[in-house]
Formats: C-alpha cells, structure tokens, sequence
C-alpha cells in the first residue's frame, strides 16, 4: 500500500498523473488518435489477418439432389450450385447417431434463394459494403430455406427463419437417430 501511494506521488511530480499540467492532460487528442488507431489494428488483426488460420473447414457435405447421394465441395460453395452433370447440390448437414447406425445420413439440407447467392457473389467480387437492395433480398424470409430430404423429395422449403424451419432443423437430425444422440459430421 505504500509502494502504490509512493508511485503515484512520483508519477504525479513527472507530470503523468491527470491534472491541468499533465502528460495526459496536454496530449489528449493525441492519445485518443492513439486510442483509436490500437482499436483499428485489432479489428483488422481479428477480421483478415485473425481468420486466416481459422479451424473453419475447407470442405463441406452437399447432397446431389438428383444422384440423391453425398458429395464434398469447398465450404466457400454458395448452395444451390449446379453441378457438371447438370443437377443442383445443397448444403447437406450430415449427422452420425452414437448408437445403433453408425452410418452418416443426411438430417436437413439448406440452400439460398438464386438472388441472395448472386447477392453474395457481387458483394464479394467488389469487395465493397452491401447495397440497400442486396441487404433487402439477403435479409428476406426467403433468403435462406431448409428442408428435410422427405421435403426437399415433394419441392417443400420453409424458410430458415420460420418456426416450421427451426423444426426441421431441430427435429430432423432427432428423428434420424431415433431420439438418440448424434453428432453433425463434416468431411
């Protein structure tokens, strides 16, 4: 307690400590240009530089909607994409149960709307902020929508936001493993 009194009074002689005549005091706007260059670095750092060594996987699971079978493509995949036997994949989220069938199996498949993923492709090729329009077709209900793979076979998707698609989100992957636990795999 002595030593923490004792600095403080040396602090204050050399003009570090707040009062009319110190350091912080005469450079305020300096240290808060300071303050606010620290705070940009580190966003950048955590944004682009901090992403690069991600643990986000490279491949991901789609499912061929007309081979009706698992395939792996590039997490950065926009789902639906057509594929070069011409039929379209989806995002398939794919679920391994801890008991009985072991075997991967398909609990909900997820895709964007054609206008949110041409959305998403300019966006990124101008490397620019959104515009009012894409931020209005990307937010839509519509935008993303999901399906369980008895849906997607009768052409029904509800939309991901929807209380019928945190359904099929929820109970898709519990009625696969029968109740049981499960785990979402990737490849």
């Amino acid at each position: 307690m002595v030593w923490a009194f004792g600095s403080s009074k040396i602090l204050r002689g050399i003009g570090f400590m707040s009062g009319s005549s110190g350091f912080f005091a005469k450079n305020q706007a300096s240290l808060g240009t300071l303050a606010g260059l620290v705070v940009a670095l580190a966003l950048v750092y955590f944004f682009v530089l901090g992403n690069s060594n991600s643990s986000y996987p490279s491949k991901m699971w789609f499912y061929d909607v007309g081979e009706k079978s698992l395939i792996k493509m590039s997490s950065d995949t926009l789902p639906p994409v057509t594929l070069s036997n011409g039929n379209r994949a989806v995002h398939a989220y794919v679920i391994e149960c801890s008991s009985g069938n072991t075997e991967p199996q398909v609990a909900y498949v997820r895709k964007h709307s054609d206008a949110a993923v041409e959305a998403m492709k300019d966006i990124k090729k101008t490397g620019g902020p959104a515009s009012e329009e894409q931020i209005r077709v990307l937010t839509a209900p519509e935008s993303e929508v999901v399906a369980s793979l008895a849906m997607l076979e009768a052409g029904e998707w509800v939309s991901l936001e929807s209380s019928e698609g945190q359904a099929v989100m929820t109970d898709a992957a519990k009625n696969a493993c029968g109740g049981g636990e499960f785990a979402y795999t990737i490849p």
